[in-house]
């Protein structure tokens, strides 16, 4: 199992269900970035859970994974090479983190995938990129919901619960 994940995706839903297949039942600590610094949520990961034999945090909001706003490819050049010191933390613990902690950070947007961290993220731990449904698949998903639930769809009908 691994111990570190990022899940990029714009859809709340696919995230939230992303998320239940990793945690299954296992009690977990919920941060959200825009509320508390990063340092401190790495404090706490570095920390051993007293009860459980793993610690799961979710890490929410993790903008530092996002795209940055830049101007010139020139300026793409330096922006690669230079790494924020939120970031630089964060490389520290992914070279050395918690074997009992398992860390998963979200963030509601496209990851960028040319940051160094996310590099990282990719090629040692778990990157999931959940792209946005088509609306077969809402389809698919929403008569599985109602089948789930007890109710019958006439195939007339199919087309009249999405709007």
């Amino acid at each position: 199992m691994d111990n570190v994940y990022l899940i990029s995706s714009n859809s709340f839903h696919l995230m939230e269900e992303e998320l239940k297949k990793i945690l299954k039942d296992n009690p977990y600590t919920s941060f959200d970035l825009n509320a508390v610094e990063l340092d401190d949520v790495l404090e706490e990961a570095s920390y051993f859970s007293l009860f459980d034999e793993k610690k799961y945090m979710v890490v929410k909001n993790a903008l530092i994974f996002g795209a940055s706003k830049r101007k010139s490819k020139e300026e793409d050049n330096e922006d690669e090479e230079k790494v924020s010191k939120k970031d630089e933390k964060l490389l520290q613990y992914l070279n050395e983190p918690n074997d009992n902690t398992v860390l998963i950070f979200t963030i509601n947007a496209k990851a960028d995938t040319k940051k160094k961290i996310c590099k990282v993220i990719k090629d040692r731990y778990k990157f999931i990129q959940l792209d946005d449904l088509k609306p077969k698949e809402i389809y698919a998903r929403v008569e599985k919901a109602l089948k789930d639930s007890g109710y019958k769809l006439d195939n007339s009908n199919t087309g009249y619960y999405i709007v």
